[in-house]
């Protein structure tokens, strides 16, 4: 099993704060916890923890940090796999990362791959959202953000 990292990646800045190419799995890893082969096998204690702030719409996505100007836009969910030359997790790209506002971002500028965006043809299979992986793994989904509106028609 693939040690965790710290935590999620922040966008990755070069010399004198330059953007730089982001690096990206080819495809998810071995313990990558959004692979469906993997939620009776490898266990993710932390993995609400790890990736709230990596998921748009969560809570945690997006939080102000004082030495973080992209913060605001959420961070990016590294590979569990590979410590020494962080890159991002391909499964959570090819899932979210639609929604994503610095893989957007870096979509838009060049930094990274659209084609990161769709599952490779021979690639294991995926969970369809954050909150079906988090159900699969043994971890309480988060409420449906709909769940919390109300329908306020013909109120006068």
């Amino acid at each position: 099993m693939g040690e965790q990292t710290d935590g999620p990646s922040a966008l990755p800045l070069g010399p004198a704060g330059m953007l730089t190419a982001v690096q990206v799995c080819e495809r998810p890893c071995g313990p990558c916890p959004w692979r469906r082969d993997n939620a009776d096998r490898v266990g993710y204690d932390n993995l609400p923890d790890y990736a709230a702030s990596t998921i748009p719409g969560e809570p945690d996505f997006g939080q102000p940090d004082p030495g973080d100007p992209y913060a605001p836009l959420g961070v990016l969910f590294g590979c569990h796999r590979r410590t020494a030359d962080a890159r991002l997790c391909a499964g959570h790209l090819a899932i979210v990362g639609h929604a994503h506002p610095l893989v957007r971002l870096g979509i838009s500028i060049g930094l990274i791959d659209p084609a990161v965006l769709v599952p490779g043809d021979d690639w294991p299979a995926l969970y369809d959202s954050y909150a079906q992986m988090l159900a699969a793994t043994g971890h309480t989904p988060p409420p449906d953000p709909g769940s919390a509106r109300h329908d306020h028609h013909g109120d006068n």
